[in-house]
């Protein structure tokens, strides 16, 4: 629902905002200026616009290509379920005041359901 909005909205800008937002938390707090270089700032971008991990020619340069699987468990662009969708649905449930309370079981069960 919340993701349905913000890209109705903003279309793919959401994205170039999430960094901008992210970079002004960073710019704000001394400690994360002092623990983050430039290729962790490119990890954190990356992570947030996505990476096609099946591409034959390794895409990011925010990590290695040994370190694919930290792009997958955020922004699964192989089968979609990642913590984003994992986030979205808890947000979802969360704030439609619904009764069903989303834990990983259910989305599991409803998951193997689905195969």
């Amino acid at each position: 629902m919340f993701n349905y909005f913000l890209f109705s909205f903003l279309g793919e800008m959401w994205k170039v905002a999430s960094f901008w937002m992210f970079l002004d938390i960073v710019e704000k707090n001394d400690e994360l200026k002092q623990k983050l270089n430039e290729k962790d700032l490119r990890f954190i971008k990356e992570l947030i616009e996505g990476v096609d991990t099946a591409d034959p020619e390794w895409p990011a340069t925010g990590r290695s290509e040994n370190k694919a699987f930290l792009y997958e468990i955020v922004i699964n662009k192989w089968n979609g379920i990642d913590v984003h969708r994992w986030d979205y649905f808890a947000r979802d449930c969360h704030h439609s005041a619904s009764q069903t309370a989303l834990t990983i079981s259910v989305c599991w069960n409803l998951l193997e359901s689905v195969k």
